[in-house]
């Protein structure tokens, strides 16, 4: 495939015309058809700024054949995972999949593990207690690394290990992943979760069974990523509805403070939500049938952070905020405190919140700080 092939593949998967990709590079539309029919080759300065704006590695761009989708991903297979054990740790930082799988190899080569050889195994999941101002002001995010263990492995004192129950799982296989990791490896998760809902799998949560989770390795210099999601954990909430709701939701915010239309990590994601359900955090509010709102909620101990709502633009000003936040309050009757944040630019959401009893406690640059202490 050519380079002109290459940057037409990439435009049309982020869903943008040759007039909008223009706007972008600072070029004219002229320029970027001429630029995907090869009659001209983009400048090096372009090509880096068109790497890193289409989410995709330089020297693919240039040398790979990125649209062979055949190529990145197997088809979906169902495997049944046999039963195993694994030690795991879980961290929140900038980097927390290096750091959490740092962490895991060094402990299993202090049990005497090779952490190079087929010996030993390491998989992986997203970890998602995580608070919006983690996420926005210090760019952390959560990951847990897991060693899966031998049969033989001789649990000593102060060893934490965890059982993972024999299941049906649902799984992908990506080719060099790192390439484009924001388009391929969320569109795997996609690829899995159109099988799981063609096939109409219900949800059935299970205890001590892992929801879903990733496994990095190389074959013959060639790095693949393996993602599992258990079958029996695919919700009812219809992941790809609540991503298209909350993206106009956050969207809006343009008409009461936003510079731009962006909203919270993930909030476009559809991989983000089906996690947030799986693990039981996203709430979905229907009427008449029809899905008209989210929320995700973390619940620690006493405690509920608010980690967003959203509405559906067209359902703005009708009552519906008001009613998810009592249904809210009302479905954990022993909290005692419900805490949530939101932009110090949001004129809607700070009157809102305030309207519904919440006590702004601290304010930064960025955000307001609210709770709600309640009798539990």
């Amino acid at each position: 495939m050519s380079l002109g092939q290459n940057i037409s593949f990439l435009r049309k998967q982020k869903k943008i015309t040759q007039e909008q990709f223009a706007e972008r590079m600072n070029v004219t539309r002229q320029t970027v058809s001429r630029w995907e029919s090869d009659e001209i080759t983009p400048e090096l300065s372009k090509l880096v700024d068109m790497s890193e704006f289409l989410a995709c590695n330089l020297d693919a761009l240039v040398k790979e054949n990125l649209s062979r989708q055949e190529d990145i991903y197997s088809e979906v297979q169902v495997k049944k995972v046999p039963a195993f054990r694994y030690a795991s740790y879980a961290i929140i930082s900038r980097e927390p999949e290096s750091d959490a799988l740092g962490y895991m190899q060094r402990w299993a080569e202090a049990k005497g593990f090779k952490t190079n050889s087929d010996q030993i195994k390491f998989i992986g999941w997203d970890f998602p207690f995580v608070s919006q101002e983690q996420q926005t002001r210090f760019g952390m995010h959560g990951y847990v690394a897991a060693c899966v263990l031998p049969d033989d492995f001789a649990v000593e004192d102060g060893d934490s290990i965890s059982q993972n129950l024999e299941a049906e799982y649902a799984a992908i296989t990506i080719k060099e992943p790192f390439i484009q990791p924001f388009e391929r490896i969320p569109n795997a998760y996609k690829l899995i979760m159109d099988y799981l809902q063609a096939n109409n799998f219900k949800e059935k949560g299970q205890d001590n069974i892992i929801g879903c989770f990733e496994r990095e390795y190389e074959k013959n210099s060639v790095t693949y990523m393996d993602i599992y999601i258990h079958m029996a954990s695919v919700t009812k909430a219809d992941a790809l509805t609540i991503t298209g709701i909350s993206r106009r939701a956050f969207h809006s915010d343009v008409e009461v403070g936003s510079k731009e239309k962006t909203g919270p990590p993930g909030y476009m994601s559809v991989p983000f939500h089906a996690k947030m359900a799986r693990s039981n955090h996203l709430f979905k509010l229907v009427d008449n049938g029809l899905i008209i709102g989210g929320a995700i909620l973390f619940e620690d101990h006493d405690k509920l952070s608010v980690s967003r709502i959203f509405i559906s633009q067209e359902n703005h000003r009708k009552g519906y905020g008001e009613f998810m936040m009592r249904e809210i309050e009302a479905l954990y009757p022993t909290v005692k405190e419900f805490t949530l944040d939101t932009p110090i630019w949001n004129v809607r959401t700070n009157a809102f919140y305030t309207k519904m009893g919440y006590r702004s406690v601290r304010h930064d640059n960025d955000f307001v700080y609210f709770s709600k202490q309640c009798n539990g």
